[in-house]
């Protein structure tokens, strides 16, 4: 093997030790405590808000009373209402419409046997002052579920996230599977009261690896409808990209938490902040965080390149961060893909990793 060869490889080696870092800053971002949950949500399961990230309402685990509880940005309790017609089987998640409805899903089913699962449906929260209130009822049922509880292979019939979009409820199951398969299913239901039954409308494979890891224990959709996220203990799952409620056919991008815990709520605040609650220590036994999370960073190559191009025109790239900056056209020789195959310099880049040519040296670069 000759020396040029030899020398092309280390150079490949090296970019592709490159890529894998980049990659994984990219990816991996830091969720801050903000605050801890009062002693009243140390088994907090679901959060949402109903302006823009203000105050929250959250709710406690199975076991605890129908009642779900206001706070601020800062954990400070604000005020708690009984719903005082509604069961508390295993309330796992709430969400909230655009007309400040709110949605509590008494659908948690650890054990893969439940027949009751029940949405409770809180409307005008804010039109009431009082500590007490009545809720409309939605039960379902899933048409693909034959056993009670089924075989483990197929224990995909618990249930922890969901948000409302376009007047319906998107249902994201949580998976026991075992051997584990990675999947989550999708389910709609309308947003009104009534009884039905339900099919998977679509899946993904969140990953295969530690049930723990991978399994999915809320979601969330942004404010602009063009974003979702689907939580875990130390990892979430963004889509975004999609074309109506087709998430999963849409691009994803796999966010790397700092830490694990026993992350059970995430919502938008706003179009690229989030917030994460989670159940304090082993079933409460410790105070809970509210942790905030950006996803600013990942969407600035996107923004500034659709803004950028349009205003100038010898943009030719924009890459992620400071690395790389504005690329002049008439400065750039060759652009090459990873296969070898010279692009035109006037046409869009795609997401990817490429070489080109710039005064006669060679730089590789990766547009995401």
């Amino acid at each position: 093997m000759n020396r040029y060869i030899i020398s092309l490889m280390v150079k490949h080696i090296q970019f592709l030790l490159i890529i894998i870092l980049f990659t994984n800053f990219l990816l991996s971002q830091s969720v801050r405590s903000k605050c801890l949950l009062p002693t009243e949500l140390k088994e907090s399961s679901g959060i949402t808000t109903i302006n823009n990230g203000k105050s929250f309402w959250l709710h406690n685990d199975s076991g605890s009373d129908s009642e779900i509880f206001e706070v601020d940005s800062n954990c400070q309790l604000l005020r708690k209402v009984l719903i005082s017609n509604a069961l508390h089987s295993d309330w796992e998640a709430i969400t909230a419409d655009d007309n400040g409805n709110l949605y509590i899903g008494d659908f948690g089913n650890n054990a893969n046997s439940r027949r009751d699962q029940a949405i409770y449906i809180v409307e005008n929260i804010n039109q009431h002052t009082g500590s007490s209130i009545t809720a409309k009822k939605i039960e379902y049922s899933y048409a693909n579920q034959l056993q009670f509880p089924p075989s483990d292979l197929y224990k995909n019939f618990d249930m922890e996230a969901f948000f409302w979009f376009n007047d319906t409820l998107h249902l994201f199951s949580k998976n026991r599977t075992m051997p584990f398969t990675g999947y989550t299913y999708q389910y709609k239901i309308p947003a009104k009261e009534g009884r039905y039954t339900v099919y998977p409308s679509d899946s993904v494979i969140t990953g295969t690896g530690n049930m723990n890891l991978y399994w999915v224990t809320d979601a969330a959709i942004s404010p602009r409808k063009n974003k979702m996220i689907l939580l875990s203990y130390d990892k979430a799952f963004l889509f975004y990209d999609f074309s109506g409620s087709q998430f999963f056919q849409g691009k994803r991008k796999d966010i790397n938490f700092n830490h694990i815990s026993q992350k059970e709520g995430i919502i938008f605040g706003s179009e690229h902040e989030l917030w994460i609650s989670e159940e304090g220590g082993i079933q409460g036994s410790s105070l809970a965080n509210l942790y905030t999370l950006s996803i600013a960073e990942l969407f600035t190559d996107v923004h500034s390149y659709d803004t950028d191009r349009k205003r100038k025109k010898d943009c030719l790239i924009f890459d992620h961060g400071t690395m790389i900056s504005f690329l002049q056209r008439e400065k750039i020789e060759d652009v090459i893909n990873l296969m070898g195959q010279k692009m035109k310099t006037t046409e869009f880049i795609t997401p990817g990793m490429y070489m080109f040519k710039q005064n006669n040296q060679s730089f590789y670069f990766i547009f995401n």
